[in-house]
Order: structure tokens, then sequence, then C-alpha cells
């Protein structure tokens, strides 16, 4: 029979043991947690910046909604709405707040949130693996989006750069042409994604018939054409282009 000083000493031994079977797995374990957010957040940025999805013009949605059919869209469920620091800016609960995706092509996700969350007086923050949506004040302060990235401030000469150089011709005079058809024609026809504040500008000015002189033109030029014609202007995002009021209310 083993002594009491046999048994403690096994016992220790086995401990002793059983520490150094698990010290690996701990050690992996406290570098999964040093590196993981590292990897989420590549994760997160390819999702905000690289994968294209569609959209067509919707109705007002509750905000809440439109947040999660935009992560669904992109197969990222990782994002949410942070009730308590809207509350906290008294503002109304986000399921009262509505809001509408405009019809966007082949555009990111980063793209569709700048679009639709200004709507709701909110921006986005990455917290870890994930996307949270905040009110765009902090005690009162401004809340901006995440700046653009060296990626993006290139797509953005890229696509200026498109607008300044593609050529249009019109070999005649273009009489009775609707404004926003002709606009809407022009940049289908080049691919290019744009989104009209129509509600800036005004419906029925955007319905105004002109005609477009015979001619030779670019993009950027065509555009300026039409958009005098509605006191508009347009500015280039990194994906596409918005055409808004040349001078807000």
């Amino acid at each position: 029979m083993n002594s009491p000083e046999q048994r403690a000493i096994r016992r220790q031994r086995n401990t002793s043991i059983g520490v150094h079977v698990w010290l690996p797995f701990m050690a992996l374990a406290v570098v999964w947690h040093c590196f993981a957010p590292f990897a989420c957040a590549g994760d997160i940025e390819k999702v905000l910046l690289e994968d294209r999805r569609s959209f067509s013009d919707s109705r007002p949605t509750e905000f809440p909604d439109a947040v999660g059919y935009i992560g669904n869209c992109y197969n990222f469920w990782q994002i949410e709405i942070d009730e308590k620091a809207f509350a906290a800016e008294k503002r109304p609960a986000p399921e009262k707040l509505h809001v509408s995706i405009p019809e966007l092509k082949d555009i990111c996700m980063d793209s569709v949130l700048r679009e639709v969350l200004p709507q709701a007086q909110a921006v986005y923050e990455i917290r870890g693996n994930k996307i949270v949506v905040v009110p765009n004040t902090d005690n009162g302060r401004r809340q901006p989006f995440p700046p653009i990235t060296e990626a993006q401030i290139k797509a953005m000469k890229k696509l200026r750069d498109r607008l300044l150089k593609t050529g249009v011709e019109a070999e005649v005079d273009v009489r009775d042409r609707e404004i926003k058809s002709t606009i809407r024609q022009l940049l289908e026809d080049d691919n290019v994604a744009f989104v009209i504040d129509e509600k800036g500008i005004g419906k029925k000015a955007l319905e105004r018939i002109i005609t477009i002189p015979k001619g030779s033109y670019t993009l950027d030029s065509m555009l300026k054409l039409l958009l005098d014609e509605v006191g508009a202007i347009y500015e280039v995002r990194p994906d596409y282009i918005r055409i808004i009021p040349a001078t807000k209310s």
C-alpha cells in the first residue's frame, strides 16, 4: 500500500502532467485572442470594400429592417444597431425611423451604408468583428463615418478620369428629351452607378424637357449641360456618382 506521502507525490505529478498537456492549448488560445480581431477586421474590410451587389429602388422601410437586409445581401450578419447609443443621444428608437435603399448597381457595402445611414442621422463604426450603427453625434459632437481608404481614393480618381475622357457624340440636335431619363440613359450606357437626390432637386425639374445641341461631348460635359438646367451638380464617390442640388437649402 502506498503511504500518504507517495499518494501526494503521485497526485502532484499527475497535476504537473496535466498542466504540461494543456499549456500548448492555452498558448494557442492567447495567440487567437490577440490576433483573431485583426483577421476579422480584414474580413470586414473585404466585405465593406470589395464585395459587390446591386439594389433596386426601395420604398421606405423600418431602419433596423433595412440594416439587416443590407447585411444579408453581403452575407454578413455581424451588423447591429447600438440602441443604447441612440437613447443616450435622445434620438427616436431605431424601429421608429424609416429609410430607403436607393437603386445602385455593382456597389460595395460601404457605399450603400453611406447612402442609407444618413437618412436616420447615423454612421457606422467597426468594433472587433462587428459593424455597429451609431448616431452621427456622440455627446452632441459630430460623429463621422470611417475615413475612406487609399484604395477608395484611387477608385474615385479613376472614375473621375473616366467621366472626363469618355466621349459622347450628338450627331444632330437631340430634341424633346426629359432630363432625368437622359441622365439615366447616359450613365447606364457606360455602366456608371449613380444616385439622384430627387427630393432635393425637385421631381418636376428633373422631368423638364430640353434640347441637347449637336456636338462632341464627354460624359462630364454632357452631365454638366443637363445638370445646369436643374441647378444640380454631381459628386464622385469611389464606385458611383451622387447627383445633388448645387446649393443646399
